[in-house]
């Protein structure tokens, strides 16, 4: 925790572990857009930890600031090289539906991820998100562990969810003709048609 003082969860997760599933369920994607919020407090944080990952898994990542409101499909529309897109976890990127279809047409064949799982329900690939029920618990112990058992706050690390939740747009998945390895299908939760 920073300098000992602050427990609890947090919705970031690891962003390596994020993009190689990604990479897993769309192969051919090695040239990211990486696409984050300008203003948010957790852009910075998604751009720096998708920077790391594009690093360990030699993916060549371009990064893209979107103001709120503005839509992604800008972004993807100018990013001919990019044969993927990431879009970090601020709503503000795909709060109004009817502006992320439309960025989801511009992407045509090109897979969009993402670190939230509504833009998945608007039509994206993939994303992979912290189950709010285990950060749930995972906060109670922090807090039960610091008030009730007296354990010191700086011996309470920050929780992280350390197996999120795979989310895949079935329609997406046959519209791009992709093959997603079986056991990532049984442990992922499917929206989208059938």
């Amino acid at each position: 925790a920073p300098e000992g003082n602050v427990t609890g969860v947090t919705y970031f997760l690891d962003h390596t572990l994020v993009m190689e599933t990604f990479v897993a369920i769309a192969p051919d994607a090695s040239r990211i857009a990486v696409i984050t919020q300008k203003g948010h407090p957790g852009g910075p944080i998604d751009s720096k930890g998708a920077k790391v990952a594009c690093e360990k898994l030699f993916l060549e990542c371009t990064f893209h600031e979107v103001a709120k409101g503005e839509g992604v499909g800008g972004v993807i529309a100018a990013a001919k090289d990019a044969d993927g897109f990431l879009l970090g976890n601020q709503a503000g990127l795909y709060d109004d539906k009817a502006k992320f279809q439309a960025a989801v047409k511009a992407a045509g064949s090109r897979p969009i991820f993402s670190l939230n799982k509504k833009p998945v329900e608007y039509g994206a690939l993939a994303s992979m998100a912290a189950d709010d029920r285990k950060l749930g618990k995972m906060l109670a112990e922090r807090v039960i562990s610091v008030i009730r058992d007296g354990k010191s706050v700086a011996k309470t690390p920050v929780g992280r969810d350390p197996k999120p939740i795979l989310v895949l747009n079935s329609s997406t998945m046959k519209r791009l003709k992709l093959a997603v390895p079986k056991q990532m299908l049984k442990a992922a939760k499917l929206v989208g048609d059938s």
